[in-house]
């Protein structure tokens, strides 16, 4: 899939190196929203444990990578998509993906490139069975929520949390 000078490509574990300034990207746009959380981790060691994830988690079934490069090939986007059967209640839907990480460039945001990057994830779940797409995002990410909502998502399971013992 290509546009407007970007390409967007299905990838394997070969990316995951390149990915390490996008996702800083993320994590520093999630600690400035969630301020209250305190200290973050340092970058390296929070790229230590994340591109971790991604190397075992690129090992189960269906799961890849989606990667936007512009037209000098630096990536400026990425999702990265799990694959899940259908949980214990309900037989549907059968195959879902499971969208673990969707981080855009500042310079791409706003142009299209996120709509595009989950309609690239979306043809790929399609392709390997699955019929939805879910995925999580912090609730104080007003900006995420409210992209996520316009493309389509709703709400469907609320994580909650306690640091007092109920």
């Amino acid at each position: 899939m290509s546009g407007g000078g970007v390409r967007i490509q299905i990838c394997g574990a070969e990316v995951v190196d390149e990915l390490r300034p996008l996702w800083l990207t993320l994590k520093h746009h999630h600690t400035s929203v969630l301020q209250s959380e305190g200290p973050a981790r340092s970058d390296d060691e929070g790229w230590t444990i994340r591109s971790g994830n991604y190397r075992e988690w690129i090992n189960e079934d269906d799961a890849f990578f989606t990667v936007a490069r512009d037209a000098a090939g630096t990536p400026i986007g990425y999702a990265f998509t799990t694959l899940l059967g259908a949980g214990p209640t309900w037989p549907n839907p059968a195959r879902l993906g499971y969208v673990e990480s969707l981080v855009i460039a500042p310079s791409g945001r706003g142009t299209g490139l996120g709509r595009r990057m989950l309609q690239a994830v979306w043809d790929q779940v399609e392709a390997v069975g699955g019929t939805e797409i879910r995925l999580g995002v912090i609730a104080a990410n007003e900006s995420g929520r409210a992209f996520y909502e316009a493309v389509g998502f709703e709400p469907f399971e609320v994580q909650m949390r306690t640091r007092a013992r109920p």
